[in-house]
């Protein structure tokens, strides 16, 4: 039993340890191409990733409708995606 729990956490690991290297991968991609956006794409996408508020908080400090804060987000994500895909 005790093998088999060890084996487990070991497996556990090796995944939280895979996810972190990607989490800075694209913490490293969006720190290269933030510059790239318009601002307030930036201020979306870091407000919404690295300083994680919600949709509702954003919408009420930025004075945009749920819609707007959508549309902005999914161009700038957009524009992340192709940056990214051209490396």
């Amino acid at each position: 039993m005790q093998q088999r729990f060890a084996e487990h956490m070991e497996r556990l690991e090796a995944e939280y340890d895979r996810l972190l290297d990607r989490m800075r991968e694209v913490e490293d991609m969006l720190a290269e191409h933030l510059v790239d956006l318009s601002d307030i794409e930036q201020a979306i996408i870091v407000e919404r990733y690295m300083r994680d508020k919600s949709w509702r908080q954003i919408e009420r400090e930025y004075d945009y409708t749920e819609d707007g804060i959508f549309t902005i987000h999914s161009r700038a994500i957009k524009k992340l995606s192709k940056m990214q895909s051209t490396q």
